[in-house]
């Protein structure tokens, strides 16, 4: 579904480890939940082979969705916690009569600064906190590895993919471990 040149990163203002080259693949489903999904590190000068976009199950040759390939280039930019507007200056704020249009107003103008006026609606994300249609799946020891918006790939997919890890599995690249979750 995405290919990341790890080199093309902003590497100072992630907030994970990430390789400083090579390429990240990641193979998942944006239409329907992931039951099967993987991102690996292909260092850079590594022979790599394409493969038709086949494979078999239960003796069925199954077909794989490929779609149009799109050039996406990174754009730093500020992420919140979902948590911020319980923290507890929120709260004070809140309790001595503050305004809770304040509150949005006031999110939407330092997103706004960061990202140089109104930041991206569908893209792909790595790093920072979800932006989630449902709970946000970064909680505990598990921080975002990526965040994709199915119409940042087909604009007739309606659905968010998030994908997660702990610091020291993504800075180990152990990707093998990360979660997976489909939000519609």
């Amino acid at each position: 579904m995405l290919s990341v040149d790890c080199a093309a990163l902003p590497h100072d203002v992630l907030d994970i480890e990430l390789p400083a080259d090579g390429h990240l693949l990641f193979f998942t489903e944006i239409e329907y939940p992931p039951e099967s999904s993987v991102v690996l590190h292909i260092p850079a000068g590594a022979r790599t082979t394409e493969h038709a976009a086949t494979y078999e199950f239960n003796g069925e040759v199954m077909q794989i969705k490929v779609y149009e390939p799109r050039t996406l280039y990174p754009v730093p930019g500020l992420t919140l916690d979902s948590d911020w507007q319980g923290g507890p200056q929120t709260r004070a704020f809140l309790d001595g009569d503050g305004d809770e249009d304040a509150l949005d107003s006031f999110e939407a103008a330092i997103l706004d600064a960061a990202f140089g006026g109104h930041r991206p609606g569908v893209c792909v994300q790595i790093g920072g906190f979800s932006d989630p249609w449902d709970m946000a799946p970064d909680q505990g020891d598990l921080v975002l590895f990526a965040q994709m918006a199915g119409q940042a790939i087909d604009y007739n997919v309606f659905t968010m993919n998030l994908i997660v890890g702990t610091l020291e599995d993504i800075a180990a690249a152990e990707y093998v471990d990360l979660r997976y979750e489909q939000q519609c």
